[in-house]
């Protein structure tokens, strides 16, 4: 699989006829990293709004703007720890999903291959499953550039298959521009016939999904 992004054939829409439900654009960040997560949301942003040095205990959110439209980011703390409570997990799901209301128009999972193992593959798998049995239709793998040189940034086996998980979409954090971002968040309204991942169940009362696997 070529470094660049994958990118399948779809009727493009340009900035000014997307919908009005297409502004803010709201994207939640996920990934094994805090310091990979925050340098993606504040080169989004244009800005330095997350501090990349130290990790909250909470979801974070900032506001500002992608290729002329508004711009919401949610920056989850790291769901992917073994030593995480299921209570805490599930709060801190919930509570990203309420800053993102009504939801969210992108996943993007910031991963970096040294260090996402399976068990975080099959752990983010089964949050993003908690959240909707949409969340990989509107998810895309941004690898940070940690690899080695001349390495196949597909070859590692876990960030393959979780590749694959969403629909074989990534994007290589070292090539990657702000327009390509915004050519995949245009893709997938396109193909998701401009529907974003509801929130709406977040918003009643908590539960606890037995699927989400709990901190071993």
């Amino acid at each position: 699989m070529d470094e660049a992004a994958v990118f399948y054939d779809a009727p493009r829409l340009a900035s000014r006829d997307l919908p009005l439900t297409f502004s803010p654009l709201k994207i939640i960040l996920m990934g094994n990293s805090w310091c990979s997560r925050s340098q993606v949301g504040n080169f989004l942003l244009g800005e330095s709004q997350f501090n990349t040095e130290v990790e909250p205990e909470t979801c974070l959110s900032f506001r500002g703007q992608l290729m002329g439209k508004g711009l919401v980011i949610v920056n989850t703390p790291n769901l992917l720890l073994p030593s995480i409570s299921q209570f805490h997990l599930i709060e801190h799901i919930e509570h990203c999903m309420r800053l993102s209301a009504p939801g969210p128009h992108l996943f993007l999972l910031v991963l970096q291959p040294e260090t996402f193992t399976e068990d975080h593959r099959e752990r983010l798998c089964r949050i993003l499953e908690h959240i909707s049995d949409q969340s990989f239709a509107h998810s895309l793998v941004l690898k940070t550039p940690r690899e080695t040189p001349g390495q196949n940034p597909a070859s590692l086996g876990a960030l393959e298959s979780m590749v694959r998980n969403c629909r074989g979409e990534f994007l290589w954090r070292r090539t990657t521009k702000l327009s390509d971002i915004w050519q995949f968040l245009e893709k997938t309204l396109t193909e998701n016939r401009g529907r974003r991942v509801s929130s709406e169940k977040f918003e009643e009362q908590p539960s606890v999904d037995p699927q989400v696997p709990p901190s071993e």
